[in-house]
């Protein structure tokens, strides 16, 4: 899910400004037959994994620049196969997730313009940019908000585990 999704909002951002400004075309899209269609859906879902892999890897290069000496992160090595489970589940999913749209957004804006830049001929509306700009900021926000929490957390449970493995040994 945190590929996935970002990796298509990715490819759907690139395209799109295309088709806003040559309508006409996509009735070829529209034109095709059911299996070129199924097999273009299947190309673009493997595409879009392939694409959000990269933005996740573009995610993880900038949690090593932000948050080097943070080790509460251990917790996902050290922790309890249940507790790790369940960070992933309600927290570090979300937190992949909100970044790596966010990532996706922002670097789809920054191929655009650099496509305007070289002459690329397509609109890119400007509620377009307000409106994806807007939802970066709040996956951005909400990031940081489940960063804390996730810290939070395995500070406040993670050494409640660790103190009862040294108690029992």
């Amino acid at each position: 899910m945190s590929h996935v999704l970002p990796g298509f909002l990715f490819i759907i951002l690139l395209i799109a400004p295309y088709y806003i400004s040559n309508p006409d075309n996509l009735n070829c899209i529209i034109e095709l037959s059911g299996r070129i269609i199924a097999a273009l859906g299947i190309i673009i879902f493997f595409a879009a994994w392939i694409v959000g892999n990269i933005l996740d890897s573009f995610r993880n290069i900038i949690d090593n620049i932000l948050f080097r000496d943070e080790e509460w992160w251990d917790f996902l090595f050290k922790g309890s196969k249940e507790r790790v489970e369940r960070l992933d589940h309600y927290y570090y999913n979300y937190y992949k997730l909100d970044l790596n749209f966010a990532i996706g957004i922002l670097l789809s804006f920054v191929l655009l313009f650099i496509g305007k830049c070289l002459g690329f001929n397509y609109a890119i509306p400007i509620s377009f940019l307000v409106i994806f700009t807007l939802l970066s900021l709040v996956f951005i926000i909400e990031a940081c908000y489940l960063r804390e929490e996730m810290r939070h957390v395995v500070n406040k449970y993670g050494d409640e585990e660790e103190n009862k493995a040294k108690t029992t040994s």
